[in-house]
């Protein structure tokens, strides 16, 4: 079952998922708290847990990684949460192999928890 909540902090993440997911880096960062804390987790066996903290630590990663994401191919599946808090679970189509970089590049689906 699809869970939805309506919660102030769930609305900012979905707000700050659609900004970076379309590469509207400037919108991403204006998003976020000074003492943001991150914690990124992916079902990919071959990638780790990423936890993280500080605007520009963020935007640094984030900038890097989105690069992989095709825009616009965020399909958030849930997304619950409170004032302070939220937890969403997307996926999204992301660029892996070495054919990356030439823009010559597979595709694949990817699960993200944030």
């Amino acid at each position: 079952m699809v869970k939805m909540q309506d919660t102030l902090a769930v609305k900012i993440a979905l707000a700050r998922i659609d900004a970076w997911s379309h590469h509207n880096w400037e919108r991403a960062r204006e998003q976020l708290a000074p003492n943001i804390h991150v914690v990124s987790i992916t079902a990919q066996l071959t990638l780790t847990i990423d936890e993280f903290m500080g605007v520009d630590n963020y935007m640094e990663r984030l900038m890097k990684s989105a690069r992989l994401i095709e825009t616009g191919s965020v399909n958030v599946i849930s997304a619950i949460g409170d004032e302070s808090k939220a937890l969403v679970l997307e996926t999204f189509r992301i660029g892996l192999g070495p054919a990356w970089d030439d823009g010559d590049h597979d595709q694949s689906e990817s699960l993200l928890a944030r």
